[in-house]
């Protein structure tokens, strides 16, 4: 099964890092997960290490984390700030144990 969460798009949670937590409750032990958001853009989170923070705390083991444009050659309009300039990958699973 595949689940897709757009965090940027909850609108009633004042630091969307909650919403990483809730993914990570609600998923299996030992499951993997892909979250892919501007992690970047202070205007919806406080910082990428926050969120590989709250990632960890919650039971994430982090495989990966890497910006889009490290991995795509984004052009106009793909680079711009409210697009994928500060979008982030980050891909590993919920501790077995957790």
């Amino acid at each position: 099964m595949v689940s897709c969460l757009t965090f940027h798009e909850v609108r009633d949670v004042p630091d969307k890092t909650a919403n990483l937590a809730e993914a990570l409750r609600v998923l299996r032990p030992g499951g993997r997960f892909a979250f892919v958001d501007l992690f970047d853009d202070h205007g919806f989170y406080p910082g990428r290490d926050r969120a590989l923070e709250v990632i960890t705390r919650a039971g994430g083991e982090i495989g990966s984390a890497q910006k889009l444009s490290e991995i795509f050659a984004f052009r106009f309009p793909l680079n711009l700030a409210k697009v994928l300039k500060y979008a982030v990958i980050v891909s590993g699973r919920k501790s077995p144990t957790a």
